[in-house]
């Protein structure tokens, strides 16, 4: 009866043990059990490319960061410099504290070619134990914007906007265009400083005005798009409207989410072991739809 309770006894630590070594997400350190072979012996050394610490001097200086919540309009100072950040500021949470990250916790690897994610961005991985994520800048000469996601891997907080090196007057939707639009099941909310999307009454997505640049495609039609940064890249407001001051009665709004998120993979000390772009590309509205005005 004793051996077969100590074999129920094996069999139970050896399952919680198993299902444990499993449960390890894109943002999750590797289990040091992976790196053992069945005798206890370390049977492979994981090893990373990451051996790059801190920010490159040469995108020090105060930046803006534009928040993508209701504040996302008032953009906050941030900091760059001694290959940190600092003033970072919570996105999705009501605590007002800045948040920072030294040389140590940012990470690239030696070659440049490897930190270049959607299609011209430099980026760096953000690890500190408690939060991880990514940090972009633009690579063009003539481009100014880039991008930060940040999570907390203990809680629900994030950190989401874009951040400007040298931003100038940022545009409000135009009086033209405030008011709302349906198509179905589906709600444009355009106000002063906000544009939003619902469908059957639930919000998918919120953006400020900040994000947005009025513009005009080759037949002259007035509309928006965020022309910087790969947070909203695939938001667009289109109309058939020549003239500023005549009112919008119809829009299409196009709305495609290209998954610009990194699947980050870490080591059980938190240095970065891989950052991956898997590319999913999901139309949320399509660019057959029109919007009219309630």
């Amino acid at each position: 009866m004793k051996n077969l309770q100590y074999l129920l006894v094996c069999i139970l630590i050896f399952t919680i043990v198993a299902c444990s070594s499993k449960n390890n997400d894109i943002t999750n350190p590797i289990s040091n059990a992976n790196l053992n072979d069945n005798n206890g012996n370390n049977a492979k050394i994981i090893t990373t490319s990451y051996t790059i610490h801190g920010i490159d001097e040469k995108y020090n200086g105060s930046w803006k960061f534009f928040n993508a919540d209701d504040k996302g309009n008032i953009p906050v100072d941030i900091t760059i410099k001694d290959g940190g950040v600092s003033g970072l500021v919570i996105s999705n949470g009501q605590s007002q504290n800045a948040v920072s990250f030294t040389k140590e916790h940012i990470y690239s690897t030696p070659t440049p070619e490897e930190n270049q994610y959607y299609d011209r961005y430099f980026g760096y991985i953000i690890s500190d134990g408690t939060w991880v994520g990514e940090i972009h800048f633009p690579t063009y000469d003539d481009e100014t914007v880039g991008y930060v996601y940040v999570t907390n891997k203990n809680t629900s907080e994030i950190i989401i906007g874009m951040i400007d090196k040298a931003p100038g007057p940022k545009d409000i939707f135009e009086t033209s265009f405030q008011g709302e639009y349906k198509s179905g099941n589906r709600t444009l909310k355009i106000e002063r400083v906000f544009m939003t999307y619902y469908e059957d009454s639930q919000v998918k997505v919120k953006i400020p005005a900040s994000f947005f640049e009025l513009s005009r495609d080759d037949k002259n039609y007035l509309g928006y798009t965020v022309f910087y940064g790969p947070l909203y890249s695939g938001v667009f407001i289109n109309t058939h409207n020549t003239k500023i001051s005549d009112p919008v009665n119809e829009l299409i709004f196009i709305y495609v989410d290209y998954n610009n998120k990194l699947e980050i993979q870490l080591k059980e000390d938190g240095t970065p072991i891989s950052a991956k772009y898997n590319k999913k590309t999901t139309t949320i509205s399509p660019d057959n739809l029109t919007y009219t005005r309630q």
